[in-house]
């Protein structure tokens, strides 16, 4: 094994020894050695099994098609220059095209057109086929094999690509081994041939990291946390790669060169770009190609926050309720935190929403209530070896919420909604799941339900601010009225009890001031007779003593005029009042036998709902019984039915 093995092993391609020193790290390493073994000489190419399908004929010409007009080109120009597509004049065949394409510049040429009119040969990179009479077109010899048929021989590796990670980069096999002179014999597929080769300008980039052929010794890590098995069915390393690359919690692969598995490596473990401080690293291991992905954010299986925000959450034309809103309750909170890329918006109509392909369900949980459930398994395929129902308690995450550490001063806010998030284990899935409560109160629908609900982030200069907007339905609406209108009369009640109570203060200030009125009259009076019966008619004095009675009586009868008018005004006022009051009571004696119409009608909808909920358990129980009837009828007719179908046993008849 020793003579065998130790000696310089580089695969197709290379001009450097991969190896000169044989570790195994995997209980498969050394069968694949001892395949590699078996084969003869410097060279081997270690690499899976092959099929051999049916040999097709490389040189099949295709009449009447050109690969496109093409200005006239050395075959220099076809080595040495960036020009896909030439003509080269003089030549007088086909077979004579494709041969000096084969000769002249394998590495590029792999089509050749001929025109037998002007005997001019073109050759392309790439083939753009048109149809066009006379002319033939026929595939190169030395063209890499995109179906990776190579002299007739599958190897499995189709076009031109890094297919063996290494020194030996970019190359492809063959179309026909046999005609291109100047490709290299495999010694894996006997008959096939390679050669080195880049890719046309119109092909997809292949997946790149950074590879090399070595391996890290997976007894230094933890499986599930550390890396994982992707697949352990023949695999390609191209395939390998794109798998990690859709996998976000993927940041490097290792790929068994006989396409045996392909593993992931996660949280930056096994580092390529780092390989001199990879932990059990073994350096030109033959059999095994590792690649790391530097330029990726991959999911940290031992974070503690999951972010699981959407498209769908943050959509690009923001829900938004209508310009007219009538009987609509909104309110508005104050969050802590920063602006989002993008604002997140919800707008709930309160029926369940699910698209297809989709991670995330809107569930209605009541008339007023929504749920949104984000399947986090669906969301980051990597977190099902991360997150279980056993642990995912452990974890917060993000990007559902809209209303997570907002806060509102007004009360009528806060009763307008109120979110919760949290886990649900569903169907043995993690599912992360927020929930708001609408209108828990009753505050604004106290009878119905709420049509809609909008929720919107709006950024500012230091905070975000959140709107609530919530539609009532039109029995909600007809109960708010009411109730508005009771409350209104209620305060117009209030408002004259208060008028009355400022009235009849005045007219208690009327009367008084009417008794002081008739008290000053009734003085005035006496003192008006007291100098009328000892007045001197000749006496100067005593005339304008009363004169001056006679004016004080005119001034109390006209303070008493005046006190007992304002007496009466009062009066009238708190009769009016009084009146106005009763009217009041009545008002508000209706509106209150209204309401209690409406609360009946509440209950009535409420029991209607619940005889409607028995009714679909009876039937479903009938649906049952009926099966089970139908089952048993079923099985006693094929009993009958078998029964008759015996033939009676034939009695022997003693002779």
């Amino acid at each position: 094994l020793a003579q065998a093995c130790l000696v310089p092993i580089a695969h197709e391609g290379s001009q450097a020894p991969a190896m000169s020193f044989v570790t195994f790290s995997r209980p498969w390493g050394l069968a694949v050695l001892l395949a590699a073994c078996l084969r003869a000489g410097q060279g081997i190419e270690v690499t899976g099994p092959g099929l051999s399908p049916p040999v097709e004929t490389a040189g099949h010409v295709l009449a009447g098609v050109s690969c496109g007009a093409a200005e006239e080109r050395t075959w220099q120009e076809c080595k040495n220059s960036s020009a896909t597509a030439g003509t080269v004049p003089g030549v007088t065949s086909l077979d004579s095209c494709k041969a000096a394409c084969a000769q002249e510049c394998p590495q590029r040429c792999s089509w050749v057109t001929y025109n037998p009119e002007d005997e001019s040969c073109s050759w392309y990179v790439e083939c753009n086929a048109t149809a066009s009479a006379g002319i033939s077109s026929v595939l190169s010899p030395c063209a890499c094999a995109e179906d990776g048929v190579s002299g007739g021989v599958s190897t499995g590796r189709s076009g031109c690509g890094d297919h063996i990670a290494g020194e030996g980069g970019m190359f492809c096999y063959v179309n026909d081994p046999v005609n291109c002179t100047s490709a290299t014999p495999s010694s894996s597929w006997e008959g096939s041939a390679f050669r080195d080769c880049e890719l046309p300008p119109s092909a997809s980039p292949p997946v790149g990291g950074t590879c090399a052929r070595s391996a890290c010794q997976w007894a230094f890590y933890e499986e599930g946390l550390d890396w994982r098995y992707s697949d352990k069915t023949y695999t390609e390393l191209s395939e390998c790669k794109q798998q990690c690359l859709d996998d976000p919690s993927c940041t490097g692969i290792e790929w068994a060169m006989d396409g045996s598995y392909c593993a992931f490596w996660m949280r930056g473990m096994c580092n390529m770009s780092n390989i001199e401080n990879a932990l059990g690293i073994v350096e030109n291991m033959l059999g095994f190609v590792t690649c790391t992905f530097n330029d990726r954010e991959a999911i940290d299986p031992t974070t503690t926050t999951v972010s699981l925000t959407t498209t769908v959450l943050i959509p690009s034309n923001p829900a938004r309720p209508p310009a007219e809103c009538p009987g609509c309750a909104a309110g508005a909170f104050r969050c802590n935190r920063g602006c989002r890329a993008s604002a997140m918006s919800y707008a709930f109509d309160f029926t369940y929403k699910h698209t297809e392909d989709s991670c995330y369900e809107h569930i209605p949980g009541s008339n007023n209530t929504m749920m949104v459930d984000v399947d986090t398994w669906c969301m980051h395929p990597g977190l099902r070896y991360v997150i279980s129902c056993d642990n995912m308690h452990a974890y917060d995450f993000s990007g559902i919420s809209i209303a997570g550490g907002c806060q509102s001063s007004v009360a009528a806010t806060r009763d307008l909604v109120r979110e919760r998030c949290t886990w649900e284990c569903k169907h043995k899935r993690p599912v992360a799941r927020c929930k708001w409560e609408f209108d828990r109160y009753g505050r604004f629908a106290d009878v119905g339900h709420l049509d809609e609900c909008w929720m919107w982030e709006t950024c500012q200069s230091d905070s975000v601010a959140v709107a609530v907007v919530c539609q009532l339905s039109g029995a909600a609406r007809t109960v708010n009225s009411t109730r508005v209108e009771l409350m209104r009369e209620r305060d117009n009640h209030e408002r004259t009890r208060d008028e009355l109570a400022d009235t009849q203060d005045e007219l208690a200030r009327a009367r008084a001031r009417l008794e002081a009125a008739e008290r000053a009259v009734t003085d005035a009076s006496e003192r008006l007779a007291e100098a009328t019966a000892t007045v001197d008619p000749n006496n100067v004095t005593s005339r304008q003593e009363l004169q001056a009675a006679q004016e004080a009586l005119n001034q109390a009868l006209s303070a008493y005029q005046e006190s007992a008018t304002e007496a009466a005004k009062a009066e009238e006022t708190k009769l009016s009042l009084e009146r106005a009051i009763d009217e009041h009571r009545l008002t508000e004696e209706e509106l209150q036998r209204e309401r209690a119409a409406h609360g009946k009608t509440k209950k009535e909808l409420e029991k209607e709902e619940e005889g409607r909920g028995q009714d679909r358990t009876w039937m479903l129980a009938l649906v049952v019984g009926l099966v089970a009837v139908v089952c048993c009828l079923g099985g006693v007719v094929f009993v009958l039915v078998r029964q008759r179908g015996r033939k009676p046993a034939m009695t022997q008849i003693p002779s």
